[in-house]
C-alpha cells in the first residue's frame, strides 16, 4: 500500500485491542485494498495475535461498507489467581445468632480434643497468563497463600496442610495464627480466697468481678456476671455477660474483641471489634475495627473506631458532650512508627550478620580453628534470630497497614437519633453537630465531614 493509503491501525495503551481507522472521508477509486496489503500493514503494526480474519475479510472485499473504527485483533486477558483460604472442621459458634443475642448464652466455649482437626489451610490457585495482540504474555497475578500459622499447643502437618490440636484445651482464632488455651474455671465471684488472677490459657468466672480486682489472661476472659471497677486484660477476647460499671476507675484490654451488656464510666480498649447489647455511657471506648451498639445509645465520653460505629442513639436531649472518633487512633499510628523503626533496625543488622558471615567463611587460620568455629556459629544463631525476628514484625507491620487502608472508608452509622454537642472526628477533619438528626450516615468525603440519610442517602446539611 502507498503512502496515500487512507487507513491506520490503533493499538489501545494495553496492547489488547487493535483497530482499522479511516483518516479521510473518502477514499480514491484508485486506492486498493488486498490481502498482501493487508498482512504487510498487520507486520508493520506487529499484531502477530488474536486478528479477526473475518473482519478483514469483509475489509478487503468491499471497505465502505464496514463500519469505522474496525475491531481487527483482540488480545486474551491473563485470568488472575485465586487467593487460598481456610477451612475450619472445629464448632467455633459461641452461641450468637441472628440480632437477638442473649448475653447470658454467649459463653460457649469453642474447644477441641488432643489430636482432633482444627482447620485446614485451602491452597491458592496459579492462575491463566493472557496474550495481547502483538503476541507477548501478560502474566496473571498468582494467588497468595492464605497466611495462618500454629501457636501454642497446636501443630500443622504439611502432609494434609491442617492444623491440630495438641492439648486438650479452647481454640482461640487471631487474626494469623491459631491456639489452644486451657482454661481456669471459677464457680463464683471473685473474693479474697481467690485473689487476682493471671493465667497463661482463659479465664471463666462464673460470678462478678468486684471492684479492685485484677484478671489477666494470655486467652480469653469470660464473665457470667458483671464487672465493677476492676482492670481486665486478656490476649484474647474479653466477654462480659452482665456489664462492666467502671465507675471511672475500671479498665478492659482486650487483643482482640470485647462484649458486654452496657459499658458505664469504662476505659476499655479492643484490637478488633466493641459489641455492647444495651449502652455505653461516659466511658473511654478505643476499637481497632468496629464498635457496635446497634439497640442502644451512647452518651458522653470519648469513643474511637478504626473503621466503623454501628450505634441506635448517639448524645442525648442534655445535650452531653460526646465524642466520636473514625480512622486510626494515635497509639496505632505510634505502633507503626515504632514497628518500621525496629524493621529498618533489624535489616540493618541483618545485612551486617550477613556480611560478617561471608567475612568469617573466607577466613582460614588454623591457629585458631576453635575460637573460629565458635564466631561461626554465633554469627548463624544470630542472622537466624534476627531473622525471625525480623518477620514477626513484617507480619505486626501488614496487619497494621491493612487497618489504615480500611480506615479510610471509616463510618458513622446513627440509626435513631443523632443529638447536638456530638462532636466527630477523621484524623485532622472535625464537626460538631449543630442540631439534631435522626437516620444518618457519617463519612469523610474529599476532605469533608459528609452527613447523610440512611434512607434516602442525600446529603444533609
Amino acid at each position: 500500500m502507498d503512502n496515500h493509503f487512507p487507513y491506520h491501525i490503533k493499538i489501545s495503551h494495553d496492547r489488547m485491542v487493535a483497530t482499522l481507522n479511516k483518516v479521510e472521508d473518502t477514499v480514491e477509486e484508485t486506492t486498493e485494498v488486498t490481502r498482501e496489503g493487508i498482512e504487510h500493514m498487520l507486520q508493520d503494526n506487529k499484531i502477530l495475535f488474536g486478528v479477526d480474519w473475518d473482519a478483514l475479510a469483509d475489509f478487503e472485499n468491499d471497505p465502505e461498507s464496514v463500519a469505522f473504527p474496525l475491531v481487527i485483533a483482540k488480545g486474551i486477558a491473563p485470568i488472575n489467581g485465586i487467593d487460598g483460604d481456610i477451612t475450619y472442621q472445629a464448632n467455633l459458634a459461641t452461641g450468637i445468632k441472628g440480632e437477638k443475642i442473649n448475653f447470658r448464652d454467649v459463653m460457649r466455649i469453642p474447644s477441641a480434643r488432643k489430636g482432633e482437626k482444627i482447620a485446614t489451610l485451602i491452597a491458592p490457585k496459579a492462575g491463566q497468563d493472557g496474550t495481547d495482540v502483538s503476541g507477548q504474555p501478560i502474566h496473571a497475578k498468582p494467588g497468595q497463600p492464605y497466611k495462618m500459622k500454629a501457636g501454642k499447643n497446636v501443630v500443622f502437618r504439611e502432609a494434609d496442610q491442617s492444623f491440630y490440636a495438641a492439648e486438650e484445651g479452647q481454640i482461640s482464632i487471631g487474626k494469623r495464627r491459631i491456639d489452644v488455651q486451657s482454661v481456669y474455671d471459677v464457680h463464683d465471684d471473685l473474693s479474697m480466697r481467690t485473689g487476682n488472677l493471671d493465667f497463661v490459657g482463659t479465664i471463666v468466672i462464673h460470678g462478678n468481678v468486684p471492684t479492685g480486682y485484677k484478671v489477666k489472661a494470655d486467652g480469653d476472659i469470660k464473665v457470667f456476671g458483671m464487672v465493677e471497677a476492676a482492670e481486665l486484660q486478656a490476649g484474647g477476647s474479653i466477654y462480659i455477660s452482665e456489664g462492666f460499671s467502671g465507675q471511672a476507675n475500671g479498665k478492659i484490654h482486650a487483643t482482640e474483641n470485647v462484649q458486654a451488656g452496657y459499658i458505664n464510666q469504662g476505659h476499655v480498649r479492643a484490637g478488633n471489634n466493641i459489641h455492647v447489647e444495651k449502652s455505653i455511657i461516659h466511658s473511654n471506648c478505643i476499637a481497632g475495627s468496629h464498635i457496635i451498639c446497634p439497640k442502644g445509645s451512647i452518651i458522653g465520653g470519648s469513643i474511637s473506631a478504626g473503621v466503623q460505629i454501628e450505634v441506635n442513639d448517639l448524645g442525648n436531649r442534655m445535650n452531653s458532650k460526646t465524642e466520636v472518633f473514625l480512622g486510626p487512633d494515635q497509639s496505632l499510628q505510634l505502633k507503626l512508627k515504632q514497628l518500621t523503626a525496629k524493621k529498618e533496625e533489624l535489616e540493618s543488622t541483618l545485612e551486617k550478620l550477613h556480611l560478617l558471615g561471608e567475612k568469617l567463611a573466607h577466613t582460614r587460620d588454623d591457629s585458631q580453628k576453635t575460637k573460629m568455629q565458635i564466631m561461626k556459629l554465633r554469627q548463624k544463631n544470630a542472622f537466624r534470630q534476627t531473622r525471625e525476628q525480623l518477620q514477626d514484625v513484617m507480619t505486626e507491620l501488614e496487619s497494621i497497614t491493612e487497618i489504615f487502608n480500611i480506615g479510610e472508608d471509616a463510618t458513622l452509622l446513627v440509626s435513631g437519633m443523632l443529638y447536638r454537642n456530638v462532636g466527630i472526628y477523621f484524623g485532622k477533619y472535625a464537626h460538631m453537630v449543630a442540631h439534631d438528626r435522626k437516620s444518618v450516615s457519617v463519612r469523610l468525603v474529599e476532605n469533608d465531614v459528609s452527613i447523610q440519610s440512611l434512607h434516602t442517602g442525600q446529603k444533609q446539611d
